[in-house]
């Protein structure tokens, strides 16, 4: 790669200022949605569930003769009224909403949409209510495309609001928590209280949320340590957790659990990253009934209590949030920033995530080793494609782990700091990215070029690199030949990646950093001086795990290979469980049941197909489910 002096701090960000993404400007937009005010009414279970005022205050990009918002048809429009309260036409079909409201280039335009109906959810759960044993409960899950299943808007990732209101009446005692701060919670006569929350930051439509239940509160501070004050300033920031009733979401149910954790993972994405992109406000956690987790902006949505998915839904809201996408295309700088995430904070504290950390290391570099198709998405109708996990979660995370390693962790610091506008007026950047941008502010606070890197692994390239690697001893060195034989499975016949070499000799180990970046390549290590050859005992190529890559073959040296065989399948559920488990396996074989301490607590065979296994012997924790050819997580809870 070629290498210059890395430019002064001031030097770049001036720089940098000149690479921002003006709003819409990679989408064609012909509107800019300036605020968003959510006036709604939930009766979960009722005819309606729904009903709502939303206003929209915006400008036009273009000339128009008519606003055009996506609204789903399951819907009713009863009214649109501008902002005297005149009545203005519209035309409600196929998820569109075209309100008659001619605009000249630059006109500003404000109207209210009145509507009704129980949503039908997509995606993810865009809306679903129900009950759990605390009482009943509301939850929308917009990423991708969900918003508009609930609630009317200008639906594309780039159009981001400089703010928004979300006001909804529910039965009581059910509570609601949302985006930004508590403005007010009013009581009515009817046995109904209306909440409502107000943002003062850039969002997105999809990031915008509500969660509703019969939750209890916890409330914590993040106070911004000494050392990230004397840089970014002081901060005490509110941290909010809304745990159904008598649940222990907050607290865990054991050393890898609970979001209660989140208060020590700030300061180090705060490091990491720059300052919290919400600082006048909060962060938090809601939670819902889906088992996973989904990041609205200051107070993310969890269905799980595991540590990794907590900081997961934490880097978001720099990634993601703050640094929203252009295009749904390079959702891979979402979800790789946010898997990276996982192991910085298990990398925090090495020896207590020590078990986590390897299990989890080794299940994610097996998915992105069957990731398929280009990391930049050329089909993004696909919702569940487009949320492959080996794809833009687990190789976004490797293509970020390799650049990590290529420029050494002080500039990879420095990387994201820029990526995350820490020097901008309130420490974040609040605009738009996409994989370009992301290389030029690589390239311009490393000083290195990444073209071609990233062609390769992001933009047109598929598959991965196959090594062989051989090994000489010389009268004072070693000579490591490596070879790229990934013929049949990816589109580029040399990629370029780290190598970080390890000779092992009797009594010490030498660490050699190169680029690979050619078909077959020789790479020279010198010996300390009066080292014998003879007292070489082995060459390893990334031991560690740094680089995206399988062996040629085994028997060759390569000794980091991955655990698990390709198209391996294993599942297990309910999960979480209490007294018992179904395992599903494509092949008859052992499995095994082991603690993060690497305990076996079940052991066993397991016929292919359906397999039950009882857990209420176990206590409440998270345990790794393995046979010879799969793995998989089971939380049990009590």
């Amino acid at each position: 790669m070629k290498t210059v002096l890395i430019p002064t701090l001031r030097l770049w960000m001036a720089a940098l200022a000149m690479l921002a993404l003006p709003a819409g400007s990679a989408t064609g937009q012909h509107l800019d949605v300036t605020w968003y005010d959510l006036a709604l009414e939930v009766d979960p279970g009722g005819s309606p569930e729904l009903r709502g005022e939303v206003t929209v205050d915006g400008w036009a990009r273009t000339d128009l003769q008519a606003v055009t918002l996506e609204l789903s048809s399951v819907l009713q429009v009863r009214a649109v009224r501008d902002a005297s309260g005149a009545v203005l036409g519209y035309t409600h079909a196929d998820g569109h909403l075209y309100v008659d409201y001619p605009l000249t280039s630059g006109d500003r335009f404000r109207f209210t949409v009145a509507y009704d109906g129980t949503p039908a959810s997509s995606g993810f759960g865009s809306w679903q209510t129900g009950t759990v044993s605390s009482g009943a409960y509301i939850w929308t899950l917009s990423e991708p495309y969900g918003a508009s299943d609930w609630w009317p808007n200008h639906d594309h990732p780039s159009d981001k609001a400089d703010s928004v209101r979300v006001s909804v009446r529910v039965p009581d005692p059910i509570r609601v928590g949302s985006n930004g701060l508590l403005d007010s919670s009013e009581a009515h006569p009817d046995g109904t209280t209306t909440w409502t929350w107000e943002h003062h930051y850039p969002i997105a439509s999809y990031l915008i949320s509500l969660a509703a239940g019969t939750y209890d509160v916890y409330e914590q501070a993040y106070i911004r340590p000494p050392a990230l004050a004397a840089t970014w300033g002081p901060l005490e920031l509110p941290i909010l957790h809304y745990v159904f009733a008598g649940g222990n979401a907050f607290a865990g149910i054991d050393d890898f659990s609970g979001w209660r954790e989140v208060i020590d993972m700030m300061p180090l994405f705060e490091d990491w990253y720059g300052p919290y992109p919400f600082a006048n406000e909060k962060y938090g956690h809601a939670q819902v009934t889906f088992r996973g987790g989904m990041e609205h902006q200051t107070m993310s949505s969890m269905g799980n209590i595991g540590l990794n998915l907590v900081s997961h839904e934490l880097a978001h809201q720099w990634f993601g949030n703050s640094v929203g996408l252009a295009s749904w295309e390079d959702l891979w700088l979402n979800e790789g920033f946010a898997t990276q995430a996982e192991f910085l904070h298990m990398e925090s504290d090495p020896d207590r995530f020590q078990g986590m950390h390897a299990f989890l290391f080794d299940l994610y570099r097996d998915r992105a080793l069957r990731a398929r198709g280009t990391l930049v998405l050329t089909d993004t109708t696909d919702v569940a494609d487009m949320f492959d996990a080996t794809r833009v979660y687990t190789k976004g995370w490797m293509v970020l782990r390799m650049i990590r390693r290529m420029v050494g962790d002080s500039v990879y610091r420095a990387v994201l700091h820029a990526y995350a506008g820490a020097d901008e007026p309130g420490g974040a950047w609040h605009g738009l990215t996409d994989t370009q941008r992301f290389q030029d502010v690589l390239e311009a606070v490393s000083g290195q070029d990444f073209q071609r890197f990233l062609d390769q692994w992001v933009r047109s390239g598929t598959g991965h690199p196959v090594i062989r690697m051989t090994w000489t001893p010389a009268a004072d060195a070693v000579d490591v030949v490596l070879r790229q034989e990934q013929f049949d499975s990816s589109n580029i016949p040399a990629f370029e990646m780290p190598v970080p070499l390890h000779v092992v000799l009797a009594d010490t180990v030498i660490v050699a950093d190169f680029v690979l970046d050619a078909g077959e390549q020789t790479f020279r290590i010198p010996l300390p001086a009066g080292t014998l050859p003879t007292s070489i005992q082995t060459v390893l190529l990334d031991p560690e795990g740094w680089a995206l890559w399988e062996p040629a073959e085994t028997g060759t040296g390569v000794e980091h290979a991955r655990d698990g065989q390709q198209g391996a399948q294993l599942d297990v559920y309910p999960n979480p469980a209490r007294d018992g488990v179904t395992v599903r396996v494509d092949a008859p074989g052992n499995a095994r049941v082991m603690d993060m301490t690497g305990r076996t607590v079940w052991s066993g065979p397991l016929a292919a197909g359906r397999n039950r296994i009882e857990v209420t012997h176990l206590p409440a924790g998270v345990y790794v489910v393995r046979t010879s050819g799969a793995f998989g997580l089971l939380t049990v809870f009590r």
